[in-house]
């Protein structure tokens, strides 16, 4: 049997505080179900039955064809058993029960951590990742037999396990295994033995097996509910939705999108709005549409839909698809599906010890300051100008109708090529160190465009010049108004991305620097 399995928080003492109040009462509610004999646990049950609902294609054929004779709807039944062990809740649903937990009250991770603890680390079959940065990415990786995580890819550094599936140790607990927050569990357990394995499940959530292969995921602590900083975070985030800023904060969907899902859905109560795609402007543009909102984060939800405008996804609240970064004294907070995560202070001190080791030759260029209203280009052609520098601001390198490459910014006779980019966010920095890793990697793989390159710098200087230089250096050019070196002065999340472009221009052989530029007065 293959079961669900979710743990409640601590805080959570009743049966009743893990479904949403909503689904207790009015159509089709669940209802709670008399036992018929005692089982060795306390627990409770509901029932939702013949849950009743036309399909959306009907309206699209109906008028064309005759279907009135038939009697074409679409039912369903959930059941939902909620039991307590060792003071703990755990709600195991079938069918459809799950959408009627409260997703704030769940236990954030406790499927994960069960299977990290329990996995062969040999044998894992499935991760879902996504990195930590304001461009988020999310990927699940399958292989087709049970690999080590070394196989899957994965940077320790950027990216965050979300669910994790593989073999256990031992096929005596179970033969498969699967967990985000929810555990997916193949075992034989039956409904008498539900606690048992309750109660076991729980000794495996509370252990450290998992630090041996996995410590690096405790890089991200997850803030408890009650914590009294989540409060203090939640105003601080709302200040700066309210004031509409794009700094430090954007969108994540929370879960990997299914591929029938043709558009999305932002609504509050009969108030609604169609969203070709989650973006923050379209969360932006909603709330501007309905500035009488109040407690937005948790009453505005996001479901997709299919063509049919049938829901195929998880219905989540506005707050679980925001991701946002604050810093406050010595500390560093994430956001991210909905859930508050301090950043280890260790690993905060090793990313930026490895900033700092980064050399910055800001004093060596001595780069013009720009111009307050200087546009990128402007400033790059200045410089050009000034410094008698190869500009290459977009000037592509044009290979076919689809490869075309932007290599850098500005290239010195010295083969340094700068990437130049302004300090507005993570989002804008992430293009910028994107640019020089890409570009490194094409100029040591592609000979192609290393021939362009030299075509280009011969005419300027001579090929002799650009033969001597046979260990070129990306330099990371950012303007900031911010005071410091820059290895202070950006955010966490650009931090842990450029040691990550970093590493890839260093694989490839090339040397990589930094450079501020300071604002004119």
């Amino acid at each position: 049997m293959k079961l669900s399995v979710y743990l409640l928080n601590e805080d959570v003492k009743d049966f009743k505080q893990a479904i949403q109040r909503k689904y207790l009462s009015g159509k089709n509610p669940f209802v709670e179900l008399p036992k018929m004999r005692k089982l060795s646990y306390e627990c409770i049950a509901f029932v939702q039955s013949n849950k009743v609902k036309a399909p959306k294609w009907l309206d699209f054929v109906g008028k064309n064809f005759d279907l009135s004779n038939l009697a074409l709807l679409n039912a369903s039944n959930s059941f939902l058993i909620i039991l307590r062990v060792r003071s703990r809740i755990f709600a195991v649903p079938f069918g459809f029960a799950y959408s009627a937990l409260d997703r704030s009250r769940i236990e954030q991770g406790f499927g994960m951590r069960v299977t990290l603890n329990e996995i062969d680390p040999e044998r894992i079959e499935t991760l879902d990742t996504r990195n930590i940065d304001l461009v988020t990415k999310q990927r699940r990786t399958h292989v087709t037999v049970g690999s080590k995580v070394s196989e899957f890819g994965l940077n320790q550094n950027i990216d965050w396990i979300r669910y994790v599936s593989g073999k256990p140790t031992t096929k005596e607990f179970a033969s498969k295994l699967s967990g985000s927050d929810s555990l997916a569990i193949t075992t034989d357990t039956t409904i008498n033995e539900l606690g048992e394995l309750c109660e076991e499940l729980l000794e495996k959530f509370q252990a450290t097996t998992y630090k041996k292969h996995f410590e690096f995921i405790d890089y991200l602590r997850p803030l408890k509910r009650t914590d009294s900083k989540v409060q203090k975070l939640n105003m601080e985030l709302e200040g700066y939705l309210d004031k509409r800023l794009t700094q430090k904060v954007t969108v994540a969907l929370p879960e990997i999108p299914e591929s029938n899902i043709d558009h999305y859905k932002i609504f509050i109560g009969t108030r609604n709005s169609k969203l070709t795609e989650v973006t923050l402007e379209s969360f932006y543009d909603f709330l501007n549409e309905n500035p009488d909102i109040t407690d937005y984060l948790d009453k505005v939800h996001i479901i997709g839909l299919d063509s049919e405008g049938t829901p195929v996804a998880t219905k989540y609240k506005m707050r679980e698809f925001i991701v946002a970064e604050i810093t406050n004294a010595s500390e560093t907070f994430v956001l991210s599906l909905g859930n508050w995560f301090q950043v280890d202070n260790e690993y905060v001190r090793i990313i930026k010890e490895t900033v700092k080791s980064i050399p910055d030759i800001t004093d060596t260029l001595k780069l013009p300051a720009i111009k307050v209203g200087e546009k990128e280009g402007e400033y790059n052609e200045r410089v050009g100008k000034i410094k008698n520098w190869l500009l290459f601001d977009k000037e592509l390198l044009y290979f076919s109708s689809t490869e075309k490459y932007e290599i850098c910014d500005l290239l010195t006779k010295e083969m340094q090529y700068l990437c130049v980019k302004k300090m507005y966010s993570s989002a804008t920095l992430s293009h910028l160190f994107a640019q020089g890793s890409v570009s490194a990697r094409l100029l040591r793989g592609d000979p192609r465009v290393e021939k362009k390159v030299e075509k280009v710098y011969s005419k300027m200087w001579s090929k002799q010049d650009f033969l001597a230089h046979n260990a070129p250096e990306f330099v990371y050019v950012i303007p900031t108004t911010k005071e410091g070196a820059l290895s202070e002065c950006l955010f966490f999340f650009s931090l842990i991305n450029l040691v990550d472009h970093i590493r890839s221009i260093k694989e490839v052989g090339y040397k990589v620097s930094l450079c501020k530029v300071e604002y004119e007065d």
